[in-house]
């Protein structure tokens, strides 16, 4: 099967959870298929990877315009023999639609978000017409990949979809089974970073320019690390992630138990320390996809309802516990309770939101389209 993937923005390296969806997703499309990306200029290949550029879209909000690079992506499917088009989010739909009905061929979107849901969610006004534009494109679409399964049912419902027009692609990881943890590094991390080894260590992490996760760095200074230490805690608090705000900065910088570590380029030394990953998001929409890599990592976490949307709850056990939004005494007395039990990530969990699996079952799905359109 020969695929074209168009993606509408860099995600080269990846940066954030959804850049490393669409990286991921398509390092192991490309194991399977001739998977040929249609993308913005400004993307770093690494080598040997098993995907590759064949035409490029250019940057600047242009880009966007319905039906701009419609003869770009029918040169490049042409050029590639494209059996089928992949639309990552629904942004581009009028240029794939148009493409696909050129080239006869079917076209599918990977939706991340709701995206008429999560800017409702964040107070934008126009909301109502983005949600008449993603159902149009999904509607119009062969099929839909989305990341949840909530957002899977939404479509279903409210977009008026077929039951094979929908289909869940989760957020994945590679790894194949819980890890191990390596008490050096969680060491050489400590003292890296001058924390007490011996004491709990939790984090939250996040672009904390976007305002659902700067709003959930507000509920842990504000709201759970009092209720923390009415009760004795004497651990470390980490916050992760560039763009937090200067009069955050300096409420943590006074603050005994908590840290702000700001960007880092690896996790992995975080994975062996921490013991527990905190996620007290209230806004936002989509999949958390801090939460799966946590989970991923054999790592505990504790979360509001909100920061565990789309999380296919059977296959996770005792590693997650949700709390109700805003009920910040459950929420502390469900981190009192993860530090005290011992738990892992279940092998029910690596074999469904494995990457390999994942990407199987959307090529299975698309060639089921392909065929009934060659039928």
């Amino acid at each position: 099967m020969r695929l074209l993937s168009i993606i509408p923005y860099p995600f080269l390296p990846p940066n954030n959870g959804g850049r490393i969806c669409i990286e991921q997703t398509h390092l192991h499309l490309g194991k399977h298929c001739d998977d040929l990306l249609l993308c913005t200029q400004n993307n770093s290949i690494a080598p040997n990877t098993p995907f590759h550029i064949v035409e490029q879209i250019p940057n600047g909000k242009i880009r966007y315009a319905p039906f701009l690079i419609t003869c770009k992506i029918y040169k490049a499917a042409k050029q590639g023999q494209a059996d089928a088009l992949l639309c990552e989010h629904p942004y581009m739909a009028p240029s794939v639609w148009l493409a696909a009905r050129m080239l006869k061929i079917p076209w599918f979107i990977r939706s991340h978000n709701i995206e008429a849901t999560r800017f409702q969610s964040l107070g934008k006004i126009w909301w109502p017409l983005l949600f008449a534009f993603e159902k149009w494109a999904h509607k119009k679409a062969a099929a839909s990949f989305f990341i949840t399964l909530e957002d899977a049912q939404f479509a279903l419902k409210k977009y008026n979809l077929k039951s094979n027009q929908i289909a869940h692609a989760p957020f994945g990881t590679s790894l194949q089974k819980a890890p191990l943890k390596n008490a050096d590094r969680k060491t050489t991390f400590c003292s890296e970073n001058d924390i007490d080894a011996s004491q709990p260590i939790l984090y939250f992490l996040g672009a904390l320019d976007y305002r659902p996760n700067e709003e959930a760095v507000e509920n842990i200074i504000f709201e759970i690390y009092p209720r923390l230490l009415q009760n004795n805690f004497k651990g470390t608090i980490l916050i992760i992630g560039k763009g937090l705000n200067p009069s955050l900065q300096a409420t943590i910088k006074a603050s005994k138990h908590i840290r702000y570590v700001g960007f880092v380029n690896s996790l992995s030394d975080l994975f062996h320390a921490a013991d527990i990953m905190i996620n007290p998001m209230q806004t936002g929409g989509g999949i958390k996809t801090k939460v799966i890599e946590a989970i991923a990592n054999n790592i505990k976490v504790v979360s509001t309802e909100n920061g565990a949307n789309g999380i296919y709850k059977d296959k996770i056990g005792e590693q997650l516990q949700i709390v109700a939004d805003l009920d910040w005494e459950q929420f502390c007395k469900a981190i009192q309770y993860h530090l005290s039990i011992a738990t892992a990530t279940t092998a029910d969990f690596y074999s469904y939101y494995n990457w390999e699996a994942i990407t199987k079952n959307m090529l299975a799905i698309m060639k089921q389209h392909l065929n009934l359109k060659n039928g």
